[in-house]
């Protein structure tokens, strides 16, 4: 590849599309909330929370779109002081520590969302469930991501990490 050339950019992913409707989302809410507040000097109630909500949302859904790219932070200390057959037991444990502990998390994410399901919001008459089902639904994508990568790593026998 060239110098002048651009790096091929990677397809989007519903994570991808999903997390920017949110992200929109919620700079539409948070710039409704500074104008009511103050240029009309009269806030809507329901702003400050709804836009909580949708951050968080948005954070949870963005984090399975960052484990898709493999863009989350990680060690790399280790990985380069180790033989290759280390390094490739190590990314193998790597893997599977993060399927089981976000399998858990995703079951007691659905389990929460399932409990909150009949809680109001504060300001609006809508479910708290949404928001418990937005961090249950991110943490299982970030689950089902990673147990794509798992196998793809597998069947490359961990050799191109």
């Amino acid at each position: 590849m060239d110098a002048g050339q651009d790096a091929p950019q990677p397809r989007l992913g519903v994570e991808d599309m999903v997390g920017l409707g949110l992200f929109w989302a919620t700079g539409a809410v948070i710039f409704l909330q500074f104008f009511t507040r103050y240029v009309l000097n009269d806030s809507f109630g329901w702003t400050e929370e709804i836009g909580r909500y949708l951050l968080i949302g948005m954070t949870f859904i963005g984090a399975a779109a960052a484990v898709r790219r493999h863009a989350h932070v990680n060690m790399t200390y280790f990985h380069t002081i180790v033989a290759a057959p280390v390094r490739r037991v190590m990314h193998a444990l790597i893997d599977l520590i993060s399927i089981v502990i976000l399998g858990a998390l995703t079951y007691f994410a659905i389990k929460l969302a399932n409990a909150m399901g009949n809680q109001p919001m504060t300001s609006i008459n809508m479910s708290m469930g949404i928001v418990y089902w937005a961090v249950a639904v991110g943490i299982g994508a970030m689950t089902v991501r990673t147990l794509v990568i798992a196998r793809r790593n597998i069947r490359q026998r961990y050799s191109e990490r």
